[in-house]
Protein backbone atom coordinates (compact mmCIF):
# COMPACT_ATOMS: atom_id res chain seq x y z
CA UNK A 1 0.00 0.00 0.00
CA UNK A 2 1.44 3.46 -0.98
CA UNK A 3 0.23 6.93 -0.25
CA UNK A 4 -0.11 9.57 -2.78
CA UNK A 5 -0.41 13.40 -1.96
CA UNK A 6 -3.47 15.03 -4.53
CA UNK A 7 -5.28 17.91 -4.57
CA UNK A 8 -8.29 16.53 -2.55
CA UNK A 9 -5.51 14.93 0.12
CA UNK A 10 -3.17 12.14 0.88
CA UNK A 11 -4.75 8.84 -0.76
CA UNK A 12 -4.25 5.12 0.55
CA UNK A 13 -3.61 3.03 -2.77
CA UNK A 14 -2.82 -0.58 -3.56
CA UNK A 15 -1.00 -0.93 -6.56
CA UNK A 16 -0.54 -3.68 -9.27
CA UNK A 17 1.66 -3.67 -12.50
CA UNK A 18 2.21 -6.25 -14.96
CA UNK A 19 4.19 -6.76 -18.36
CA UNK A 20 2.25 -6.47 -21.60
CA UNK A 21 2.56 -9.17 -24.19
CA UNK A 22 4.46 -7.91 -27.60
CA UNK A 23 5.94 -4.65 -25.66
CA UNK A 24 9.18 -5.02 -24.59
CA UNK A 25 9.57 -2.84 -21.51
CA UNK A 26 6.23 -1.76 -21.12
CA UNK A 27 4.23 -2.03 -17.96
CA UNK A 28 0.76 -1.48 -17.21
CA UNK A 29 -0.06 -0.08 -13.76
CA UNK A 30 -3.43 -0.14 -12.07
CA UNK A 31 -3.59 1.92 -8.45
CA UNK A 32 -6.61 1.34 -6.58
CA UNK A 33 -8.75 2.54 -3.23
CA UNK A 34 -10.85 0.17 -0.90
CA UNK A 35 -14.68 0.91 -2.59
CA UNK A 36 -16.50 2.57 0.43
CA UNK A 37 -13.67 4.24 2.27
CA UNK A 38 -12.39 8.01 2.56
CA UNK A 39 -9.50 6.70 0.24
CA UNK A 40 -12.23 5.50 -2.19
CA UNK A 41 -14.43 8.71 -2.12
CA UNK A 42 -11.35 11.00 -2.57
CA UNK A 43 -10.23 9.06 -5.55
CA UNK A 44 -14.12 9.79 -6.96
CA UNK A 45 -13.85 13.60 -6.18
CA UNK A 46 -10.21 13.79 -7.79
CA UNK A 47 -11.84 12.24 -11.25
CA UNK A 48 -14.30 14.57 -10.44
CA UNK A 49 -12.24 18.07 -10.50
CA UNK A 50 -9.25 16.97 -12.95
CA UNK A 51 -10.10 17.77 -16.58
CA UNK A 52 -11.01 14.55 -19.16
CA UNK A 53 -9.07 13.19 -22.15
CA UNK A 54 -11.17 15.31 -24.37
CA UNK A 55 -10.28 18.55 -22.94
CA UNK A 56 -6.22 18.08 -22.77
CA UNK A 57 -6.55 17.23 -26.40
CA UNK A 58 -8.23 20.26 -26.90
CA UNK A 59 -5.74 22.63 -24.97
CA UNK A 60 -2.96 19.96 -26.55
CA UNK A 61 -4.45 21.22 -30.07
CA UNK A 62 -4.27 25.00 -28.92
CA UNK A 63 -1.01 25.13 -27.74
CA UNK A 64 0.19 23.50 -31.19
CA UNK A 65 -2.20 25.97 -33.02
CA UNK A 66 -0.25 28.99 -31.39
CA UNK A 67 3.02 27.84 -31.98
CA UNK A 68 3.11 27.45 -35.49
CA UNK A 69 1.34 30.63 -36.03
Amino acid sequence: MSRVATQVGTIRLTGQATSLDGTPGQRLGVCTAEPGTPDHDAMILLDMITPGPASRSADLHQEQSHEQA
